[in-house]
């Protein structure tokens, strides 16, 4: 059970900041008229789809919406998954590691 709570928080915390990535980004480029830098497009790979509101007319606000909420939460997801699959490569490896260890001082002894 502490396993589980442990791998939740973790994915958690990944999970806001796949939130946090996008809030800042969008600060930078609407209040401080920036524009997004490859930094910015690095940590935020599913704003790639604001190539959808690159229309000859300007696009409707419920279409902006709707394009902005489905990259944040994409964002979400995908750093949710990542840190998943980080803690779950990490623990693999202390595990096996402390595997190796109890065996080693189990045959030094013997």
């Amino acid at each position: 059970m502490k396993w589980k709570v442990k791998f939740w928080k973790w994915t958690l915390l990944f999970g806001m900041l796949g939130l946090l990535v996008p809030a800042v980004s969008c600060i930078h480029c609407f209040i401080l008229g920036g524009n997004a830098t490859g930094a910015e497009l690095l940590l935020w790979p599913s704003s790639i789809m604001f190539m959808a509101l690159d229309v000859p007319s300007p696009a409707s606000t419920s279409t902006v919406a709707v394009v902005y909420a489905i990259a944040v939460v994409e964002n979400v997801i995908l750093y949710a998954v990542i840190g998943a699959l980080a803690w779950l490569q990490t623990n693999f490896v202390f595990s096996l590691f402390s595997t190796r260890t109890k065996s080693l001082e189990g045959s030094s002894r013997g």
